[in-house]
């Protein structure tokens, strides 16, 4: 153990204790207070140990040869000097680390865990009018291609008319560790399952069974100066956004940086740019052909360019412009393919989304060739049918009350720059598409407001909040959005309410109301209500 390799050594030690006794011994001889001259040879010592006769007796005590002199030393000078000897032997056991034997190692006071648990009451309760007939096509994306023949059944079926109720759970536990002055590393591990990546959750009622748990954060930052930070790994969200464009619960992997600095003492702009992957090409694709696929990876590239003011002491504002590139998103239309059998590939099957809430305007990848078996099964697969280049416009107006109280109103709207309508009616769509034409979007956009303590962690602490959204089919990505509002996706527009109230130190309840409804094509109306019991550490 390394408590054990910094022990002194003996010499080491010796001379320590050495050095520490004669300067004691010094102390105390001059400490004392008288000191005799001792004779200068053995024969002098030897006489003045002989009695003495009477008559001389009195004599002696006068001569000059046996004068007797008083040293006084000051009790500020003793300290002193006790105070030297203390001070050198803690150094020295302080650079050789044994005075403390049960000193723990360096590298734990460089650690610091951190995590948070919550448990949600959630009630789903759907309009009686919606319509009943809402393909899952993430369903069918993920899983085997879907026979448009109907001859296999219906698709999988999205619940849009029965009421639902559940308990649901979430634990996290994370570690950040100093591994220099310059470099940090960052650990966190979640429930929930690996096919979701906008939800930590886990229902509840699982006949006791255990929940998944996964890494859900895994990152390196790098800070050679104070004003820039550089992440990479599986990081969290490096951008000032709000869940209108990213839920809460997501994570992003490859790298980003940020770039801070003082323009003046009320204003710090700031610059963020990212590279991270959305999806990477299978290397066995397609699993069912000795004839594979080239890669086609899909990434995200954006940057940010925003700051933050301070107008004055009690009002704080900050502003966020950014532009997100998803490259190769977009679905491409295939080669002719004889799909008679689920296994069966095409060629850009590659190309179709492999995760999807609901709402992104959908079309038939598969060009498929009936002309050998008409009548047979037809198997398919759905992309999407326009790019996505997000164009975020974030802002924040921030005024500070009484008792640490704030009143907060943030304003974020979004368009989609590549939303191009001409693509989409070429290619056919399946989805956001009624009456015989295309009724979807490109934009969204919402307002919210918030009073009291922006985090309500310290006892008796609370705040309320309300907001309305409005995002349409295709003004960003909705796989990425928000997962509570419309149980997920775009296309939908309503209002939300809430607030939280801290009951300890670190613990607190919340509650939420959100309503929502399609903006276009059938009628689908949700309304979700939460319950949440919070504590972290």
């Amino acid at each position: 153990m390394d408590i054990l390799k910094n022990k002194p050594t003996q010499s080491t030690l010796s001379l320590l204790i050495k050095k520490s006794l004669c300067q004691t011994f010094s102390l105390f001889m001059l400490a004392m207070p008288f000191s005799v001259h001792a004779a200068e040879t053995e024969a002098e010592v030897n006489a003045a140990d002989a009695p003495l006769p009477v008559e001389k007796a009195s004599h002696a005590l006068t001569t000059p040869e046996r004068e007797v002199r008083v040293i006084y030393l000051p009790e500020s000078e003793r300290k002193r000097i006790r105070e030297e000897i203390k001070q050198e032997v803690l150094a020295t056991a302080k650079k050789e680390n044994w005075a403390q034997p049960s000193a723990l190692p360096d590298w734990i006071n460089r650690i610091k865990l951190y995590g948070d648990l919550r448990v949600r009451g959630e009630g789903n309760f759907y309009d009686k009018g919606n319509f009943p007939y809402y393909i899952n096509y993430n369903a069918i994306n993920t899983g085997s291609p879907y026979d448009t023949t109907g001859q296999s059944g219906l698709p999988s079926v999205i619940n849009t008319t029965k009421d639902r109720e559940r308990l649901r759970l979430r634990a996290r536990l994370g570690l950040t560790a100093d591994i220099s002055e310059t470099l940090k590393a960052d650990f966190r591990l979640t429930t929930g399952g690996f096919t979701n990546p906008v939800s930590s959750n886990e229902t509840m009622g699982n006949n006791f069974n255990r929940y998944n748990l996964g890494l859900d954060r895994a990152y390196l930052t790098y800070q050679p100066i104070e004003s820039l930070s550089i992440w990479a790994g599986r990081m969290e969200n490096p951008w000032y956004s709000s869940d209108l464009v990213w839920d809460d619960d997501l994570g992003f992997d490859g790298v980003a940086a940020k770039y801070q600095f003082e323009l003046s003492d009320s204003v710090k702009p700031f610059i963020t740019v990212g590279a991270l992957s959305v999806q990477n090409t299978s290397v066995d694709l397609p699993t069912y052909s000795v004839s594979k696929q080239s890669s086609r990876d899909k990434w995200l590239f954006a940057g940010q360019i925003g700051t933050d003011w301070k107008i004055q002491d009690d009002i704080n504002a900050r502003v966020g412009l950014a532009y997100y590139h998803f490259y190769n998103v977009v679905g491409n239309l295939s080669s002719p393919c004889p799909a008679y059998q689920s296994n069966v590939p095409c060629s850009t099957d590659n190309t179709r989304p492999m995760f999807m809430q609901q709402g992104n305007t959908l079309f038939a990848l598969r060009q498929l060739d009936i002309s050998g078996k008409p009548e047979g099964p037809q198997y398919q697969y759905f992309g999407l049918a326009t790019p996505y280049q997000v164009l975020n416009l974030n802002t924040q107006l921030d005024f500070t009350m009484g008792d640490e109280q704030h009143l907060i109103f943030n304003a974020d709207y979004v368009n989609n720059v590549g939303f191009d309508e001409g693509r989409i009616r070429k290619a056919g769509p399946v989805t956001n598409s009624s009456k015989g034409y295309f009724d979807g979007g490109d934009q969204g956009y919402q307002i919210k407001a918030l009073f009291g303590h922006p985090k309500a962690v310290e006892t008796g602490q609370w705040n309320v909040s309300a907001g309305y959204r409005y995002l349409e089919s295709d003004a960003v990505l909705d796989a990425f959005t928000d997962s509570d509002f419309h149980m997920g996706g775009t296309n939908a527009k309503g209002f939300f309410v809430g607030g939280n109230y801290s009951f300890t130190r670190n613990a607190w309840l919340g509650l939420r109301y959100l309503s929502a409804d399609t903006i276009t094509g059938a009628p689908y109306s949700v309304d979700v209500l939460q319950l949440d019991l919070n504590a972290r550490f």
